[in-house]
């Protein structure tokens, strides 16, 4: 199913099907080549904010999330989540389900912004809490370009 989408939607869980799908895509995308993947992190006030910015043409293939988030996408954008593909254009402020794993096809800049509660005290803590596949995030590959605030409240 497609659909064209402008406001709100709902980011559902990937079937287990749909996740065996996604590694062996993400097994083609490896042959590809890592692109560099600035990342910027804050905890505040018992939220984790994850930010990265997409260029047109780049592809990202998220890790599988553990948990309920609210995704800020601003660009346009197509995203592959569970059956459905979306084609997000603007500001757009998107419900995502635990269990969610998702394909991203930037069709111009585009920022993504995932918010999340946690108890964590540091990045790799909020990483642990949210993540499935930790080891996959590109915000942990070394020489990779991470902004870090932490507020302490």
């Amino acid at each position: 199913m497609t659909l064209a989408v402008s406001g709100l939607g709902m980011l559902r869980p990937a079937r287990e099907d749909e996740v065996r799908g996604f590694e062996r895509l993400r097994e083609v995308l490896k042959r590809c080549g890592e692109i560099p993947m600035p990342t910027d992190h804050v905890l505040h006030g018992g939220m984790y904010v994850r930010t990265i910015h997409m260029k047109p043409g780049e592809v990202v293939l998220g890790s599988l999330i553990k948990l309920p988030t609210t995704l800020i996408l601003n660009g346009s954008v197509s995203v592959v989540s569970g059956s459905e593909t979306a084609w997000y254009r603007g500001y757009n402020v998107i419900p995502g389900s635990a269990g969610r794993q998702g394909l991203f096809i930037a069709h111009s800049e585009v920022d993504l912004t995932m918010i999340v509660t946690t108890r964590a005290q540091t990045i790799e803590q909020a990483e642990e809490e949210v993540f499935a596949q930790c080891d996959l995030l590109t915000s942990r590959r070394d020489g990779n370009e991470n902004t870090v605030t932490i507020t302490g409240e």
